[in-house]
């Protein structure tokens, strides 16, 4: 499995998964054009690759780590009910899940919320967690 396979897995999932529970609330990707709204509430999405290690010295194969780190924002003053709903959405998306493919498997594990209070007139809440899956390289 690619990187690009697994961030595909996850983002597939998270946008189908949160559109059909919170049809009216947009999703921000990496380096993908997007409107922020100025007074709704709305999620970044972000995948963070990490290191890779090899998984044993007599093959090719290794175990490549990474977070991501989903924002919730919602406009300031507005209370925490929506916050929270949305945040709990999130977190039982991609918490401890496992996603198998042809080339591969991709797991989530550790995952935490955190609330970071009002940052330039959004509350902001997170859902953060780990990532792994494994690759192999041919020689």
């Amino acid at each position: 499995m690619s990187l690009e396979q697994a961030r595909q897995a996850i983002t597939d999932t998270f946008k189908t998964e949160f559109a059909t529970a919170y049809p009216g609330v947009p999703i921000a990707f990496e380096n993908v054009r997007f409107k922020q709204p100025t007074n709704a509430a709305w999620i970044h999405f972000a995948m963070i690759p990490g290191d890779a290690v090899r998984r044993d010295l007599s093959t090719g194969k290794y175990r490549h780590y990474g977070v991501i780190n989903v924002t919730i924002l919602v406009p300031q003053d507005t209370g925490t009910k929506e916050s929270t709903e949305l945040t709990d959405k999130v977190f039982s998306i991609v918490a401890s899940r496992q996603w198998s493919t042809a080339t591969g498997s991709l797991k989530t594990y550790g995952a935490q919320r955190r609330t970071r209070g009002v940052i330039n007139g959004w509350y902001t809440r997170n859902v953060m967690l780990e990532f792994r899956y494994d690759s192999s390289v041919e020689y």
